[in-house]
């Protein structure tokens, strides 16, 4: 089961090829609606359509539950509620993705700039150490702390894509971009990263 945003959303391709073949799928994401119990600051419904994904979260107990989103910094708290309410509720086998790394305006746009730039580069970098969100970072190390102290498993996207002094990962072979824009995964870059938090849960 698959609950969150259109941040969540984007794993579709990952998970579909990583985890099709021996799952039956549950798709319950909706733009604009972070996966928290009991918050009224997204968009209208949204209250209601996640009260009815928890309930089917809790009737379901399913053999994974992946909860991912666009995490903002007053986030990690309205997660850890709905987290110990599924854990009330006797639901196991959680996984919480992190936040992926957010770009100013957006990675294109960010690569089109290197380029102006470094106009002698041949191709395009791996990493970019600019144009980055800084406080994705700070909300990485919070929501890591919360998660693993409920004993739920975490995990950390920018620690897979970023590496400190080079920035974060622009592309995934044949310079396939990882985002598309400000922070959505690719196709690619979701089979990508989805694929690597299945290597390392093994």
């Amino acid at each position: 089961l698959l609950w969150g945003d259109s941040n969540a959303a984007h794993l579709i391709p990952g998970i579909k090829e990583t985890y099709g073949r021996d799952y039956q799928i549950i798709i319950r994401t909706s733009s604009g609606c972070g996966a928290f119990i009991g918050f009224e600051g997204g968009r209208p419904g949204c209250p209601a359509l996640n009260d009815q994904i928890f309930d089917l979260a809790v009737s379901l107990n399913p053999d994974k539950l992946i909860i991912a989103g666009l995490w903002k910094i007053e986030f990690p708290e309205l997660l850890e509620k709905t987290l110990v309410q599924l854990q009330e509720h006797k639901v196991g086998n959680i996984e919480v993705y992190g936040p992926v790394p957010r770009w100013t305006n957006s990675l294109p746009h960010a690569l089109m700039n290197y380029g102006k730039y470094n106009s002698q580069a041949q191709a395009i970098p791996d990493y970019l150490p600019d144009r980055l969100h800084q406080e994705i970072f700070t909300i990485e190390n919070e929501m890591k702390e919360m998660v693993t102290a409920l004993g739920i498993d975490y995990y950390s996207a920018t620690e897979l894509l970023c590496k400190a002094g080079l920035g974060c990962l622009t592309n995934v072979g044949n310079e396939k971009l990882i985002q598309w824009d400000y922070g959505h995964l690719t196709s690619d870059g979701s089979r990508y990263l989805v694929n690597a938090f299945y290597l390392k849960s093994k």
